[in-house]
């Protein structure tokens, strides 16, 4: 046997088919059930012009395998192959049927029928086969090629607090359209010392964008100092008296805002050109980090700023002014140092756009290392640029501002109609003593308890311990007590609530919440009277003082709806400034959602066909972004939210069905706008963000600052 191997093996190698056939023959006439053989056998009567013969043999091969073997389906390919070359199609649709029968995901059978136009000979129940099987390898792949997609982005993920080795990757310059003209940039350099002018007037020098041009603005002193000189080798450098602060120039297309200090990014003002260029953009604002160097070594940047979107609350609450804003049309003087900028900003974002670029265009600078130990020796000079303490005047600001010790202040609309009623809509279905408390809490922090109205809307409750709070609660002032007696649907419950009684001001509450803000109600007329704002959410705490809800974020987890503050790594999320800011956000819970009457109706109210348990709340956040309103998260409103006591969780496969089957409602009504998160720096890794960055391109800037001027607030335009 082995003899007759090596004597095949050489006449296949010398391709003398005859031989290495008669070889094969006296093979299987010893092992006559070796299919395998059987099929090279096979191989050598077709090479050797013998088709009769060979098809015989596939056959036999076909024949004396394993039913749905390996040998069985190569012998049945082969067969079809060959009666394809002998021009018999029927003959080998019929062999190749064979094959997908047995195995319908079979590449080289499909490629073969529909390379010879004869797929659709197949049989139809074959051809049902075939579909079902590619529809799951489709599946699985996609399945595979996310994953893969995953890991790639987790391998390219860089950490957070290693800001200053990735800092490099963020300098890049816009893809360019048309420049947007000249730009003037108004530099305060008042009262600063002559090294901070120098760092500024160094990174304007290096700008990519060549047209532009800077007035310096120096006291006395400075205008003494050699570093004036600096405008005798630049002709685009001027120094001006601090005397003779003047706005931009009327042929100027742009004006840039910024101190002496602030280091720019080599594109700063390419992409300041580029965002003015965008479609009705009034003013621009950036992201920003700090920076350090040594003599002999680079800009160490540090502390970034990242955020998505240009926020009128975020701007006024962050201890630090914008180290850098540009206006598209001739600016005021006012706006020349960084309380100027933000007023400047604030007083103009009601009524004109006001773009953002999420990348670092500035860095606030501080001295050199060995600047930093040596003696004042009677001229003082500051570690930094600008001061990390500034104080602030609140005054003049178009929304009230709430200091607080050690964390960011509030912002809220200033209240002009203080008589608004509320009314509290909230379903329960027994659970009688987490009721209570949610009543009592609102009630005993309200600094207008006679202005609260509730609607408790009783859904099939069962124990006597309800019925008898509901029967003494009927009988309170401003109390209404409705019986739904229908299967739970929050959004319908919700509606009914909503449809009686005429208080202004509505609020949409769950009944395992409780309140821990002195004068709740009164902040909620203050941000339901701003004529931006649409709806408000409160911040939420598990009871042990962790996060629940701090707005809500699209596109992170399988690009589901999230509550914002709850999976982050921080190491202690309850105080970062982040989730202690008011602002606006893509949706809030409806946990506690209040919003205006009129504005409810105007939004169509709650979705109750297709929203029946979960995401309704988000759907009519997306429905007031439709109208052009802010959806605003407000921690200064904060509950202890006990999260789902009457409903319970999604801990079972066919809760989490029925919750799969409302998102897919949700992305059928929204497309894309539920998956768009642009509040959100885009830098900032969708799996880790504020621990986690990762790698963008031009064009994904370029794209977020687009979306984020169409679809910010109106997602009907997806």
């Amino acid at each position: 046997m082995r003899t007759l191997a090596r004597r095949a093996d050489d006449a296949v190698a010398r391709r003398d088919w005859q031989a290495a056939a008669a070889a094969y023959a006296l093979i299987l006439d010893r092992q006559p059930h070796r299919a395998d053989l059987r099929i090279q056998f096979a191989h050598c009567l077709k090479e050797a012009g013998e088709a009769d013969c060979a098809a015989e043999a596939y056959a036999r091969a076909a024949k004396d395998a394993p039913t749905n073997s390996a040998d069985a389906i190569d012998a049945a390919f082969h067969l079809g192959l060959l009666w394809l070359e002998q021009k018999q199609p029927d003959a080998a649709v019929e062999a190749l049927n064979t094959v997908l029968r047995s195995q319908p995901r079979h590449a080289a059978a499909l490629d073969t029928l529909w390379h010879s136009r004869l797929l659709l000979r197949l049989p139809a129940q074959t051809r049902a086969q075939v579909r079902e099987a590619i529809g799951q390898e489709i599946v699985e792949r996609e399945h595979a090629l996310a994953q893969a997609k995953a890991r790639l982005g987790a391998a390219e993920r860089h950490p957070a607090c290693d800001y200053a080795s990735f800092r490099p990757r963020m300098t890049f310059a816009p893809p360019w359209g048309s420049p947007h003209g000249r730009i003037d940039v108004i530099v305060d350099a008042r009262g600063s010392a002559p090294a901070f002018i120098r760092a500024t007037v160094e990174s304007l020098v290096a700008q990519s964008f060549a047209a532009w041009r800077a007035r310096i603005y120096v006291d006395a002193e400075e205008a003494l100092h050699p570093v004036a000189s600096l405008a005798a080798l630049e002709s685009r450098l001027c120094f001006v008296s601090a005397h003779d602060i003047r706005s931009s120039s009327d042929d100027a297309d742009a004006t840039v805002f910024l101190s002496a200090g602030s280091h720019l990014d080599p594109h700063a003002l390419a992409w300041v050109s580029y965002g003015l260029g965008l479609p009705d953009v009034d003013a621009l604002s950036c992201d920003w980090d700090w920076c350090r160097h040594s003599w002999d070594g680079p800009l160490v940047h540090s502390d970034p700023e990242l955020y998505g979107l240009f926020d009128l609350d975020r701007l006024l609450a962050m201890d630090m002014p914008p180290p850098l804003v540009a206006f598209a049309r001739n600016a005021p003087a006012s706006c020349l140092n960084g309380e100027g900028r933000r007023r400047a900003l604030a007083d103009i974002a009601g009524n004109m756009a006001v773009g953002h670029v999420p990348l670092p265009l500035v860095a606030i600078g501080g001295i050199a290392e060995r600047a930093r130990i040596a003696p004042e020796n009677g001229e003082p000079m500051p570690l930094w640029s600008q001061a990390r303490d500034a104080g602030r005047d609140f005054a003049g600001l178009p929304l009230d501002m709430t200091a607080r010790d050690e964390r960011p202040p509030l912002t809220c609309g200033r209240v002009h109609e203080a008589d608004e009623k509320i009314r509290i809509i909230i379903p329960t279905r027994d659970c009688v003593a987490d009721l209570a408390i949610a009543v009592d809490s609102l009630l005993g922090t309200a600094c207008r308890p006679e202005l609260l109205t509730f609607c408790l809307i009783d859904n099939r409750s069962v124990e006597g311990d309800t019925a008898d709070y509901l029967r003494a609660a009927a009988a309170r002032p401003g109390f209404t007590v409705l019986a739904h007696d229908e299967a739970f649907n929050w959004s319908a419950i919700n509606n009914r609530g909503a449809q009686e009684g005429d208080e202004p001001i509505l609020v949409l509450a769950n009944n395992d919440i409780r309140m821990l803000s002195p004068g709740w109600d009164n902040r909620l007329r203050g941000q339901l009277q701003r004529a931006d704002v649409g709806a408000v959410g409160a911040r939420l705490l598990y009871p042990d003082g962790g996060i629940q809800h701090a707005g809500i974020v699209f596109g992170i987890h399988e690009d589901a709806p999230q509550h914002e503050g709850v999976d982050v790594e921080l190491p202690d999320p309850a105080h970062d400034p982040r989730f202690d800011r008011v602002q606006a956000c893509s949706a809030v819970t409806g946990a506690f959602l209040a919003l205006r009457r009129d504005t409810f109706r105007a939004a169509g109210g709650l979705d109750a066909d297709r929203f029946i348990i979960a995401y309704n709340d988000i759907d009519l956040c997306l429905s007031l972004r439709k109208l052009g309103l802010t959806v605003l998260y407000d921690p200064g409103i904060e509950a202890i939210h006990y999260e789902s006591r009457t409903r319970g969780l999604n801990d079972s496969r066919r809760r989490v069905a029925w919750d799969q089957e409302e998102l897919r409602s949700l992305h059928g009504k929204w497309g894309d706008a539920m998956r768009r998160e642009l509040g959100l720096s885009p830098w900032w890794a969708r799996d880790a963000r504020y621990a986690a960055l990762r790698q963008l391109s031009p064009d994904d800037v370029a794209r977020h600052m687009r979306d984020g001027l169409v679809h910010r607030w109106r997602p009907q335009f997806d």
